[in-house]
């Protein structure tokens, strides 16, 4: 946090869900506490979530069959939703990047074991990065 830098981008997600590390309950308070010990040394870096790619066995369950915990889809709504409270708390440098624009159902080949993206998927999540945020 005490680096300086030009914009921070952070990809938050599927460590977390797949080990069912935090439920819907405790993750946005989590994820709220992680941004503010960041913004101690940031308060107006850019700053953009990335929420998980694709990964098809969690996106419609969770990782564990109870319900407090949330699959891939649950997991990036709920990360959409605690970006925007931070933005309504006046936090007006924070964004939220949906994960699957960086590399969606589309190019699971790019997986090589069908989580993991290869060097190909690792550019293309690059080149799309960079047109999406910095034009």
């Amino acid at each position: 946090r005490d680096m300086p830098c030009d914009c921070i981008s952070m990809k938050v997600g599927i460590n977390i869900q797949c080990l069912g590390a935090l439920t819907a309950r405790t993750f946005p308070s989590a994820v709220m506490g992680f941004i503010q010990t960041v913004r101690d040394g940031h308060p107006t870096t850019p700053l953009v979530l990335v929420s998980p790619i694709f990964h098809s066995a969690l996106e419609d369950r969770p990782p564990v069959k109870k319900p407090e915990f949330m699959s891939l889809r649950q997991f990036r709504e709920v990360l959409r939703a605690t970006v925007e409270t931070l933005r309504n708390y006046g936090d007006s440098h924070i964004f939220y990047r949906d994960g699957l624009e960086l590399l969606g159902e589309k190019d699971q080949a790019l997986l090589y074991d069908g989580l993991h993206p290869g060097g190909e998927g690792h550019r293309l999540m690059g080149r799309r990065f960079a047109r999406k945020e910095f034009g």
